[in-house]
């Protein structure tokens, strides 16, 4: 051990020589000095010793050994021996020095080796640790085959392969575009030829695909590290670099655009009142383009009293080291808009904190404040109308406590304004209506809330509607405010508006029905007037007592009941063609008794109960006769055994609150029929289908349908309504009610019927588009022993009236025709024949008719179809009127 110490002590000896410090085995053994490459310039343990020096300092040593010995030897003993000692000692230290250099030579050589083979392995694994530890990937690159060599985790990382993946391979792979890699060849290949590092961009492309834009330091490799070309790439991902970048350049394009779009005006100047820059704003301000403004100053641009006042408030911001605030009247160069801004500067530092400018920012406030002023008008206004408010007002808390409530508020409720602040939302609401809590929550989410319908609670206990709107007046919702409606009558008439509508959809569905019905009108009457006329002229050849008059006689039955079944349609949409009278209903109603009671059983009463002196009333008798006709055998087929039925008349007159119980009606005066019964009556779904046309409780081949809905076109026709009143198995009163007329005298009821047909012999200009019904009105006429000159259009008409040299005495014209309807034709001809009366016929119905102008009160009109006798007495009747 002693022995190691001592060896251990000797590699100080260089050190203590150069006068430098020692080293420990650790420290010897750890130390990272680079070594030098050759043995004179050896460094052990971080001093310089070279064999030559100890063989010298042996050699030294050694003579000054044998010199002193020698010295003492001849002082004491003598000089005998003195030569031969002194050679052989020279020759003794001669040899020893030269065994000394030759081993300590070797030793250092040793030395020399294990340190730099030492020194390289830690050279080497920190070159590794380098390359391990680099952000950027690193390649070693065969420029010769273009293959890689060698590779850093980095790159790994960077690109997605593994070194084994990417080792031995042709580097284009990893080049996105060819014309990247062709660039990338070049450049190494120039690196090779000139020595010099290249700097360069290239796209490259990982293994999942993904774009990487790098950044390339391209070297190329020392020769005497073993290869003759060789270089070493270094590459920097520059994507993220590039999309910071970018973002970069976005958020300074939209920071330049907010800047410019915003309207208020923003200015940058120095500490000396120097324009730096400014936003499009500014520039209409000073009526000049920034890089006009820049390096000027407010004096350049404004009469010296405004640049004072800038520049006043310039340095106070900059005393104040803080912004400041000012108000100032400013007037635009371009445009010449003038308005109070609200002007802030705020001192620019810089990153040491340094004020290096002022920051300007003036924004237009002439709004807001006409808005504050209009605001404290609208706070007297508010205070007006929250005391003079015809509807309930409160202030309130969120915890529903009543803070305020206006004189309507008292009067709704029957509170005092200094009960209320004692008072809860509780005290005046419903709180168990689950629409109060939807509401609260509607407002705390919205901060508002309208049109709530609740139940409110006066102090005497009643409970009415109320319609709630609420809003949050102050931000921190502690207050807010509240109306309150009182929607009792609205509701009430809300109810009647629905009742109204039920109503108008029933009359609609009527009217369309109606529609339908007088739509076919035109086509069955003309069908129907062939077959009763044709039948009619077969049965004039015919003999009554022959068994085909009574054929002809059943088809002429068939086809009159056709003919009342169109009438009854069209009575039902109130388009059949009328004549009105002015007439008393006693006197009609009593007129028909007598039929009526034919039509009854003998176990049922019939009870007739008129009202003295009864208002007229305006209508067609035969449309009365229908209504009582229907009305009674419904009453009649109602009745199961003995019962009866009572016609009664009034005088009636109609106030608001009774025409809400009763379908159509409108205040008035009105002249009333009732028609009732005792007997089964009707429950409430079916008394409200009663008057649709089919409906029928009747069973099959008992009813067409059609016979309350025809009563309720005939008055809806006469601008009258009708109500039915019934429960089960207490009967039913139908109630009529038919506008009165004034009059000074009652129109006679007359029914003349003719017992035979009336002849004639004049001239008749019969038009009529329907060749089969102009074939048929032409043999009736002549039938009749009129001379006919027949036309089926009116062109030919017109042609006929001028040209028959003889008389004409009558035009009879159907009134819709093509090319010129009845009235039209009629028009012309009395041009050429003034004296030319004229009957219209027609199987539309009567809107279609009177816009024609037909109907026109003096017009003669016979309806289609009729009959040989009908048409007979009405020719008379024109003819010799």
């Amino acid at each position: 051990m002693r022995f190691f110490r001592k060896m251990n002590r000797l590699r100080n000896i260089p050190q203590i020589w150069k006068g430098g410090p020692t080293l420990t085995d650790s420290e010897f053994q750890n130390q990272d000095v680079q070594p030098e490459k050759t043995p004179e310039n050896l460094a052990i343990a971080g001093l310089r010793m070279t064999p030559v020096k100890i063989a010298l300092i042996f050699a030294v040593s050694g003579v000054l050994w044998i010199t002193l010995t020698d010295f003492l030897v001849t002082r004491y003993i003598g000089e005998d021996i003195l030569v031969a000692e002194i050679l052989k000692g020279f020759l003794f230290v001669g040899a020893t020095t030269a065994l000394v250099y030759w081993l300590a030579r070797r030793a250092l050589l040793e030395v020399e080796c294990k340190w730099t083979e030492k020194q390289l392995k830690n050279t080497q694994n920190l070159l590794e640790k380098t390359l391990a530890s680099l952000g950027d990937a690193v390649f070693l690159i065969n420029p010769a085959e273009r293959t890689i060599l060698r590779c850093n985790p980095a790159a790994e990382r960077l690109f997605g392969y593994t070194a084994e993946e990417m080792i031995g391979r042709n580097t284009q792979f990893l080049y996105e575009q060819s014309k990247d890699y062709e660039n990338f060849e070049r450049e190494s290949e120039n690196v090779l030829e000139e020595g010099e590092t290249f700097h360069g961009k290239f796209h490259m492309q990982a293994k999942n695909g993904t774009l990487i834009q790098t950044e390339h330091t391209i070297t190329a490799i020392d020769k005497e590290l073993g290869w003759r070309d060789g270089v070493i790439s270094i590459v920097h991902d520059i994507t993220e670099r590039k999309k910071a970048l970018e973002a970069s350049r976005e958020s300074e394009a939209h920071y330049r655009t907010l800047v410019e779009t915003i309207p208020d005006l923003v200015w940058l100047k120095d500490t000396q009142g120097v324009y730096l820059g400014c936003n499009q704003a500014f520039e209409r301000f000073f009526g000049a383009k920034e890089e006009e403004i820049v390096g000027k100053t407010d004096y350049d641009f404004k009469d010296r009293g405004q640049a004072d006042f800038f520049r006043e408030h310039d340095r106070k911001a900059l005393e104040i080291r803080g912004p400041s605030v000012n108000e100032e009247w400013l007037t635009f160069a371009e445009g010449g808009y003038s308005g109070l801004f609200e002007t802030i500067k705020t001192p620019l530092r810089n990153a040491e904190g340094e004020i290096i400018g002022i920051l300007g920012v003036a924004g237009d406030i002439t709004m807001r404040k006409e808005a504050e002023n209009a605001l404290r008008q609208s706070e007297g206004k508010f205070r007006a109308l929250f005391e003079y408010s015809p509807e309930a007002v409160f202030l309130t808390t969120p915890d529903g406590k009543i803070e305020a409530a206006n004189p309507a508020a008292c009067n709704m409720f029957g509170w005092s304004e200094q009960e209320f602040p004692k008072m809860t939302r509780s005290s005046v609401l419903d709180t168990d209506d689950p629409r109060l809590a939807k509401g609260l929550e509607e407002r705390r989410r919205r901060g508002l809330v309208r049109d709530v319908e609740l139940t409110a609670i006066s102090k005497d206990g009643t409970r009415f509607p109320v319609e709630v709107d609420s809003v949050i007046l102050s931000q921190d919702g502690k207050q807010s405010f509240v109306i309150m409606r009182d929607i009792s009558r609205r509701k009430q008439e809300e109810q009647e508006r629905l009742e109204l509508e039920r109503q108008l959809l029933q009359a609609q569905k009527m009217d369309s029905v109606g529609r339908l019905a007088g739509g076919i009108a035109h086509d069955f009457n003309n069908m129907l007037s062939v077959i009763i006329g044709n039948m009619e002229l077969a049965m004039l050849s015919d003999e009554e007592s022959s068994q085909l008059h009574d054929y002809h006689q059943e088809i002429l039955n068939a086809a009159k009941r056709s003919s009342d079944l169109t009438r009854q349609l069209l009575a039902f949409a109130r388009k059949q063609v009328i004549e009105p009278k002015i007439l008393n209903l006693n006197d009609s109603i009593a007129g028909m008794l007598r039929m009526i009671g034919r039509m009854l059983p003998e176990d049922i009463n019939l009870a007739w109960q008129p009202a003295p002196n009864l208002w007229p009333v305006k209508m067609d008798p035969a449309q009365i006769n229908q209504i009582l006709v229907n009305l009674v055998v419904n009453a009649r087929d109602a009745i199961s055994g003995v019962g009866k039925i009572t016609l009664e008349t009034h005088n009636a007159e109609l106030d608001e609150d009774d025409c809400k119980q009763r379908p159509g009606c409108l205040p008035g005066q009105y002249v009333r029929l009732v028609v009732a019964d005792d007997g089964e009556g009707m429950d409430e779904e079916t008394r409200k289908q009663i008057f649709e046309p089919f409906f029928t409780t009747k069973g099959p081949d008992e009813g067409t349908g059609l016979g309350l809905a025809t009563v309720y076109g005939i008055i809806k026709q006469n601008e009258g309504f009708i109500y039915a009143e019934s429960k089960p198995g207490q009967g039913s009163a139908f109630q009529i009610y038919l506008p009165p007329v004034e009059a000074s005298e009652m129109a006679d009821d007359d029914e003349a019927t003719a017992e035979k047909l009336t002849m004639g012999n004049e001239t008749i200009l019969l038009v009529e588009d329907e060749i089969s019904l102009l074939t048929l009105v032409r043999q009736l006429l002549e039938a009749l022993g009129y001379k006919v000159l027949a036309a089926s259009k009116p062109s030919e008409a017109l042609a006929m009236a001028q040209e028959y040299p003889g008389p004409i005495h009558l035009l009879m014209t159907d009134v819709i025709m093509p090319d010129m309807n009845g009235r039209e034709l009629w028009d012309e001809i009395d041009k050429k024949r003034p004296d030319l009366k004229c009957l219209f016929m027609s199987g539309h119905t009567a809107n279609i008719i009177s816009e024609r102008g037909v109907l026109d009160e003096g017009l003669n009109f016979i309806q289609k179809p009729f009959t040989i006798g009908d048409l007979a007495a009405k020719l008379r009747l024109v003819l010799e009127a």
